[in-house]
């Protein structure tokens, strides 16, 4: 048996002895052992029957017959089956296999023994069993025996451990169970055995595999409609069930649908895990999955190398002026524009245009200091010198709201952060003279609203936005801009809220870091941007989760889950983005930008008390020097000045205990800083107080920033200076 040795020549080997030994004690003299048995007497019409017996014992070795006696052998090859049944034992977490393999009508479960199959099905009853009695003349022409692939089915039987199964441990409960499977890899598993050739049941419904699938998109005013079917094969027919009753099942948390015959329906798990975008987005509707007009460039990109068999004249043209997009062509700014853009300045000036042309809000993406506000502006005087090609800055159009072009003219509403309300009122008055800008700011801003028709663009602040969100939403813009628009990524803050509802024809949102953290923070902007376009957040999370996906740039490439590629692709018209390293040789050496940092109220108070301090000292100290005719003293005046501004960067720098006070600049600088780091490049921060960048040090900690600190106390600055070159992971 399998315990078998052999000993010769000094050395010991197992021995397959091919079952012979029982074969060695049937030979044997139990009188005489010195003298084996060496023959069996069989009587010649016995010799059919003893064949018969000796062909299909369990412990058959290889023999080698008289020609005459030899039964013709026939080979087949085993069809696997597996039944998978629940296991309550274990609460439903596992699925108990039974084996078997099918030679015809034969049916051989694993482990059992025996070379060749013959005679009456194993299946039948007793009364149904019949002995051949053949002689061994006629027996080569009237019985032929199946000889099993042992080989083929311990290969199979082998395969199963890759896909999850294990062995089933032997209690004695169920006598008949081979294998136990984790019940949530059921689908996974049952599908790809059914591809191997498997025929696989569950509590005895059969399951079948689907076939690939075929759409259809057609289009009217408001929707878009995908239908389409997947093939089912089932007793030589095809069975096709519609894609809405499959995204139906899908939702309810089902893995099959019931086909016709009574058997199972794997659903397409592969094919909705390549798609789940476009299985989450659509709301299902009778025969068909519907989708907002506004989603047909998500629909197209989700549809790409899908087997559309069918596109209505609507969308076809839909699809062929949205594959235009690579070739965009650029955008020269009009002669009222006092600049010169530079070419990939151009090409986002013609996207913009494009997204105009074709009714889409999307997002500039490009790098900090790449000239976001400058293409926007561009494209601002574009449209607002052709409604009005002839009023100058600060003239007031007629009180008619009609252009001279003949279309109702409308302001665009812009908000940015109030650290740069300032950067966008120089930028306009520098680049667009022609356009009327007014600021919604202060404590006389309500009245501002009865003028809004008076200007082009109105810039606010995000804080202010929140706060009048009731009034503002009531005029109807042009364009509702968002610069840093990774402001709102928490679309459940007040800011993405009131975003929501302000009301524009366009949406532009202006941002050099889209995704500071993973896909999900594009959720809000889109919402803001086009609502409904990917579904709701929770579903979009969802798919999200399921990916795995965490990113530090959209445009980046380098994501591992199919669904964020498709979701990636899916949104790229919607997106620019452009880096510094892509238009290096485009930039110039240095540009510059100032930012208006707004006290809070406590640091206003201490620099107003300080303020108020020097005032009083200096006029009562120049009003004594001058009654004594002396000179003045300017000194005193340096130290005022001085002191005012230590104040204004940070009241820490007046009177250290004062550190835990916020301050605008820090403020400002850290958020810059935050941007700077999560684009992938290097800041330098300077100042005239050491002492003010010792008050950035701890933020930079705080936010697990690594960063290299230079001063006039520093020893071995040539190495502070190589890493913070060198050390991609040292950005500051």
């Amino acid at each position: 048996g399998s315990n078998a040795l052999v000993f010769y020549d000094n050395k010991v080997a197992p021995l397959d002895d091919c079952n012979a030994f029982q074969w060695i004690n049937q030979f044997r003299d139990k009188h005489r052992l010195h003298r084996p048995q060496t023959t069996i007497n069989i009587p010649n019409k016995e010799i059919a029957s003893f064949l018969d017996h000796l062909y299909l014992l369990p412990d058959l070795p290889e023999i080698d017959l008289p020609p005459q006696l030899r039964r013709t052998e026939q080979k087949v090859i085993p069809i696997p089956h597996m039944d998978l049944f629940g296991a309550d034992s274990d609460g439903g977490k596992q699925l108990i296999a039974k084996i078997w393999f099918a030679y015809h009508h034969h049916r051989i479960i694993p482990g059992q023994r025996g070379r060749f199959i013959g005679g009456a099905p194993p299946d039948l009853d007793e009364t149904q069993r019949s002995t051949p009695t053949i002689d061994a003349a006629a027996m080569n022409d009237q019985t032929q025996l199946i000889r099993r692939d042992l080989r083929m089915e311990n290969q199979l039987l082998a395969s199963l451990v890759s896909l999850g199964f294990h062995r089933h441990p032997k209690n004695g409960d169920d006598p008949d169970a081979f294998a136990v499977l984790p019940t949530k890899l059921m689908t996974k598993a049952a599908s790809e055995l059914i591809d191997r050739g498997w025929i696989v049941t569950v509590d005895h419904d059969e399951l079948r595999n689907p076939g690939t699938p075929s759409l259809k998109v057609t289009s009217n005013i408001d929707w878009l409609e995908l239908q389409g079917n997947i093939p089912f094969q089932h007793n030589g027919m095809e069975e096709a069930i519609s894609v809405p009753t499959i995204l139906t099942a899908v939702r309810k948390g089902r893995t099959v649908v019931t086909l016709s015959d009574g058997s199972m329906g794997l659903l397409p798990q592969q094919w909705l895990a390549d798609n789940a975008m476009l299985t989450s987005l659509g709301k299902v509707e009778g025969d068909s999955v519907k989708f907002t007009s506004g989603q047909a460039v998500l629909l197209d990109a989700l549809l790409e190398n899908q087997p559309i068999t069918e596109v209505d004249t609507k969308f076809a043209e839909i699809r062929r002026r949205l594959h235009q997009f690579d070739s965009i062509e650029p955008q020269k700014p009009t002669k009222s524009f006092r600049g010169k853009l530079r070419t990939y300045q151009c090409e986002g000036l013609g996207w913009l245009v494009f997204l105009r042309e074709f009714g889409l809000n999307g997002i500039l993406a490009d790098d900090m200091g790449l000239g976001k506000t400058v293409q926007v502006l561009a494209m601002f005087d574009a449209h607002y010198n052709a409604q009005h090609p002839t009023h100058k800055s600060q003239q007031l159009p007629n009180t008619s709201n009609v252009s001279e072009s003949g279309q109702e003219h409308r302001p665009s509403l812009i908000v940015v952060p109030r650290s740069v309300i300032f950067n966008w009122i120089q930028e306009t008055q520098r680049f667009c003279p022609n356009l009327r800008v007014n600021t919604y700011t202060g404590p006389e801003r309500h009245q501002d609203r009865n003028n809004f028709m008076n200007y082009d663009l109105i810039i606010t602040s995000y804080g202010l936005m929140r706060r009048d969100i009731g009034e503002l939403s009531k005029h109807q813009f042009e364009y509702a801009v968002l610069d840093e628009a990774q402001t709102i990524k928490n679309p459940n803050s007040q800011l993405a809220k009131a975003a929501r509802l302000l009301n524009a024809s366009h949406r532009l949102a202006l941002s050099g870091t889209p995704v500071e953290n993973h896909l999900g923070d594009l959720w809000s902007i889109f919402e803001f941007l086009n609502r409904g376009l990917l579904g709701s957040n929770s579903r979009f999370a969802k798919i999200l989760r399921k990916s795995s996906v965490a990113l530090s740039n959209v445009d980046n490439g380098k994501v591992e889950a199919k669904t964020a590629v498709k979701i990636v692709q899916a949104l790229r018209p919607f997106i620019l983005r452009r880096t510094k390293q892509q238009v290096l040789n485009e930039l110039p050496e240095k540009t510059e930008q100032t930012l208006l940092c707004e006290m809070g109220s406590a640091q206003r108070r201490i620099y107003n008390h300080l303020r108020n301090y020097f005032r009083g000292t200096l006029l009562h100290h120049l009003d004594r020097r001058a009654s004594e005719k002396a000179g003045r003293s300017p000194m005193m005046v340096f130290e005022a000045l001085l002191r005012l501004r230590q104040a204004a960067c940070h009241p820490a720098l007046i009177d250290p205990k004062q550190h835990k006070y916020s301050s605008a600049k820090l403020d400002v600088l850290m958020e810059r800083l935050d941007d700077l780091v999560a684009e992938g490049h290097k800041a330098l921060v300077f100042s005239q107080f050491t002492s003010l960048l010792a008050l950035v040090k701890p933020h930079l900690a705080e936010r697990g920033i690594k960063f290299e600190y230079l001063d006039g106390k520093t020893r071995k600055r040539q190495q502070v200076v190589e890493r913070f070159q060198n050390d991609l992971n040292c950005p500051v």
